[in-house]
């Protein structure tokens, strides 16, 4: 994707999981991700593809 694209479309978003991550601190950050399935992984892909509305 160009970065010009992906700032358009995510760098607001990638901005609020940085605030996230670090008002939670980054073990605990750390410590969410590894708990983190493929099921999960697959929810993520079907909300960012729009087949799934939350």
């Amino acid at each position: 994707m160009p970065t010009a694209s992906w700032r358009a479309g995510w760098s607001q978003h990638a901005a609020r999981l940085d605030d996230l991550r670090d008002r939670i601190g980054h073990a605990s950050w750390d410590a969410a991700r590894v708990q983190a399935d493929g099921d999960d992984r697959a929810l993520v892909e079907l909300l960012l593809k729009g087949t799934i509305r939350p």
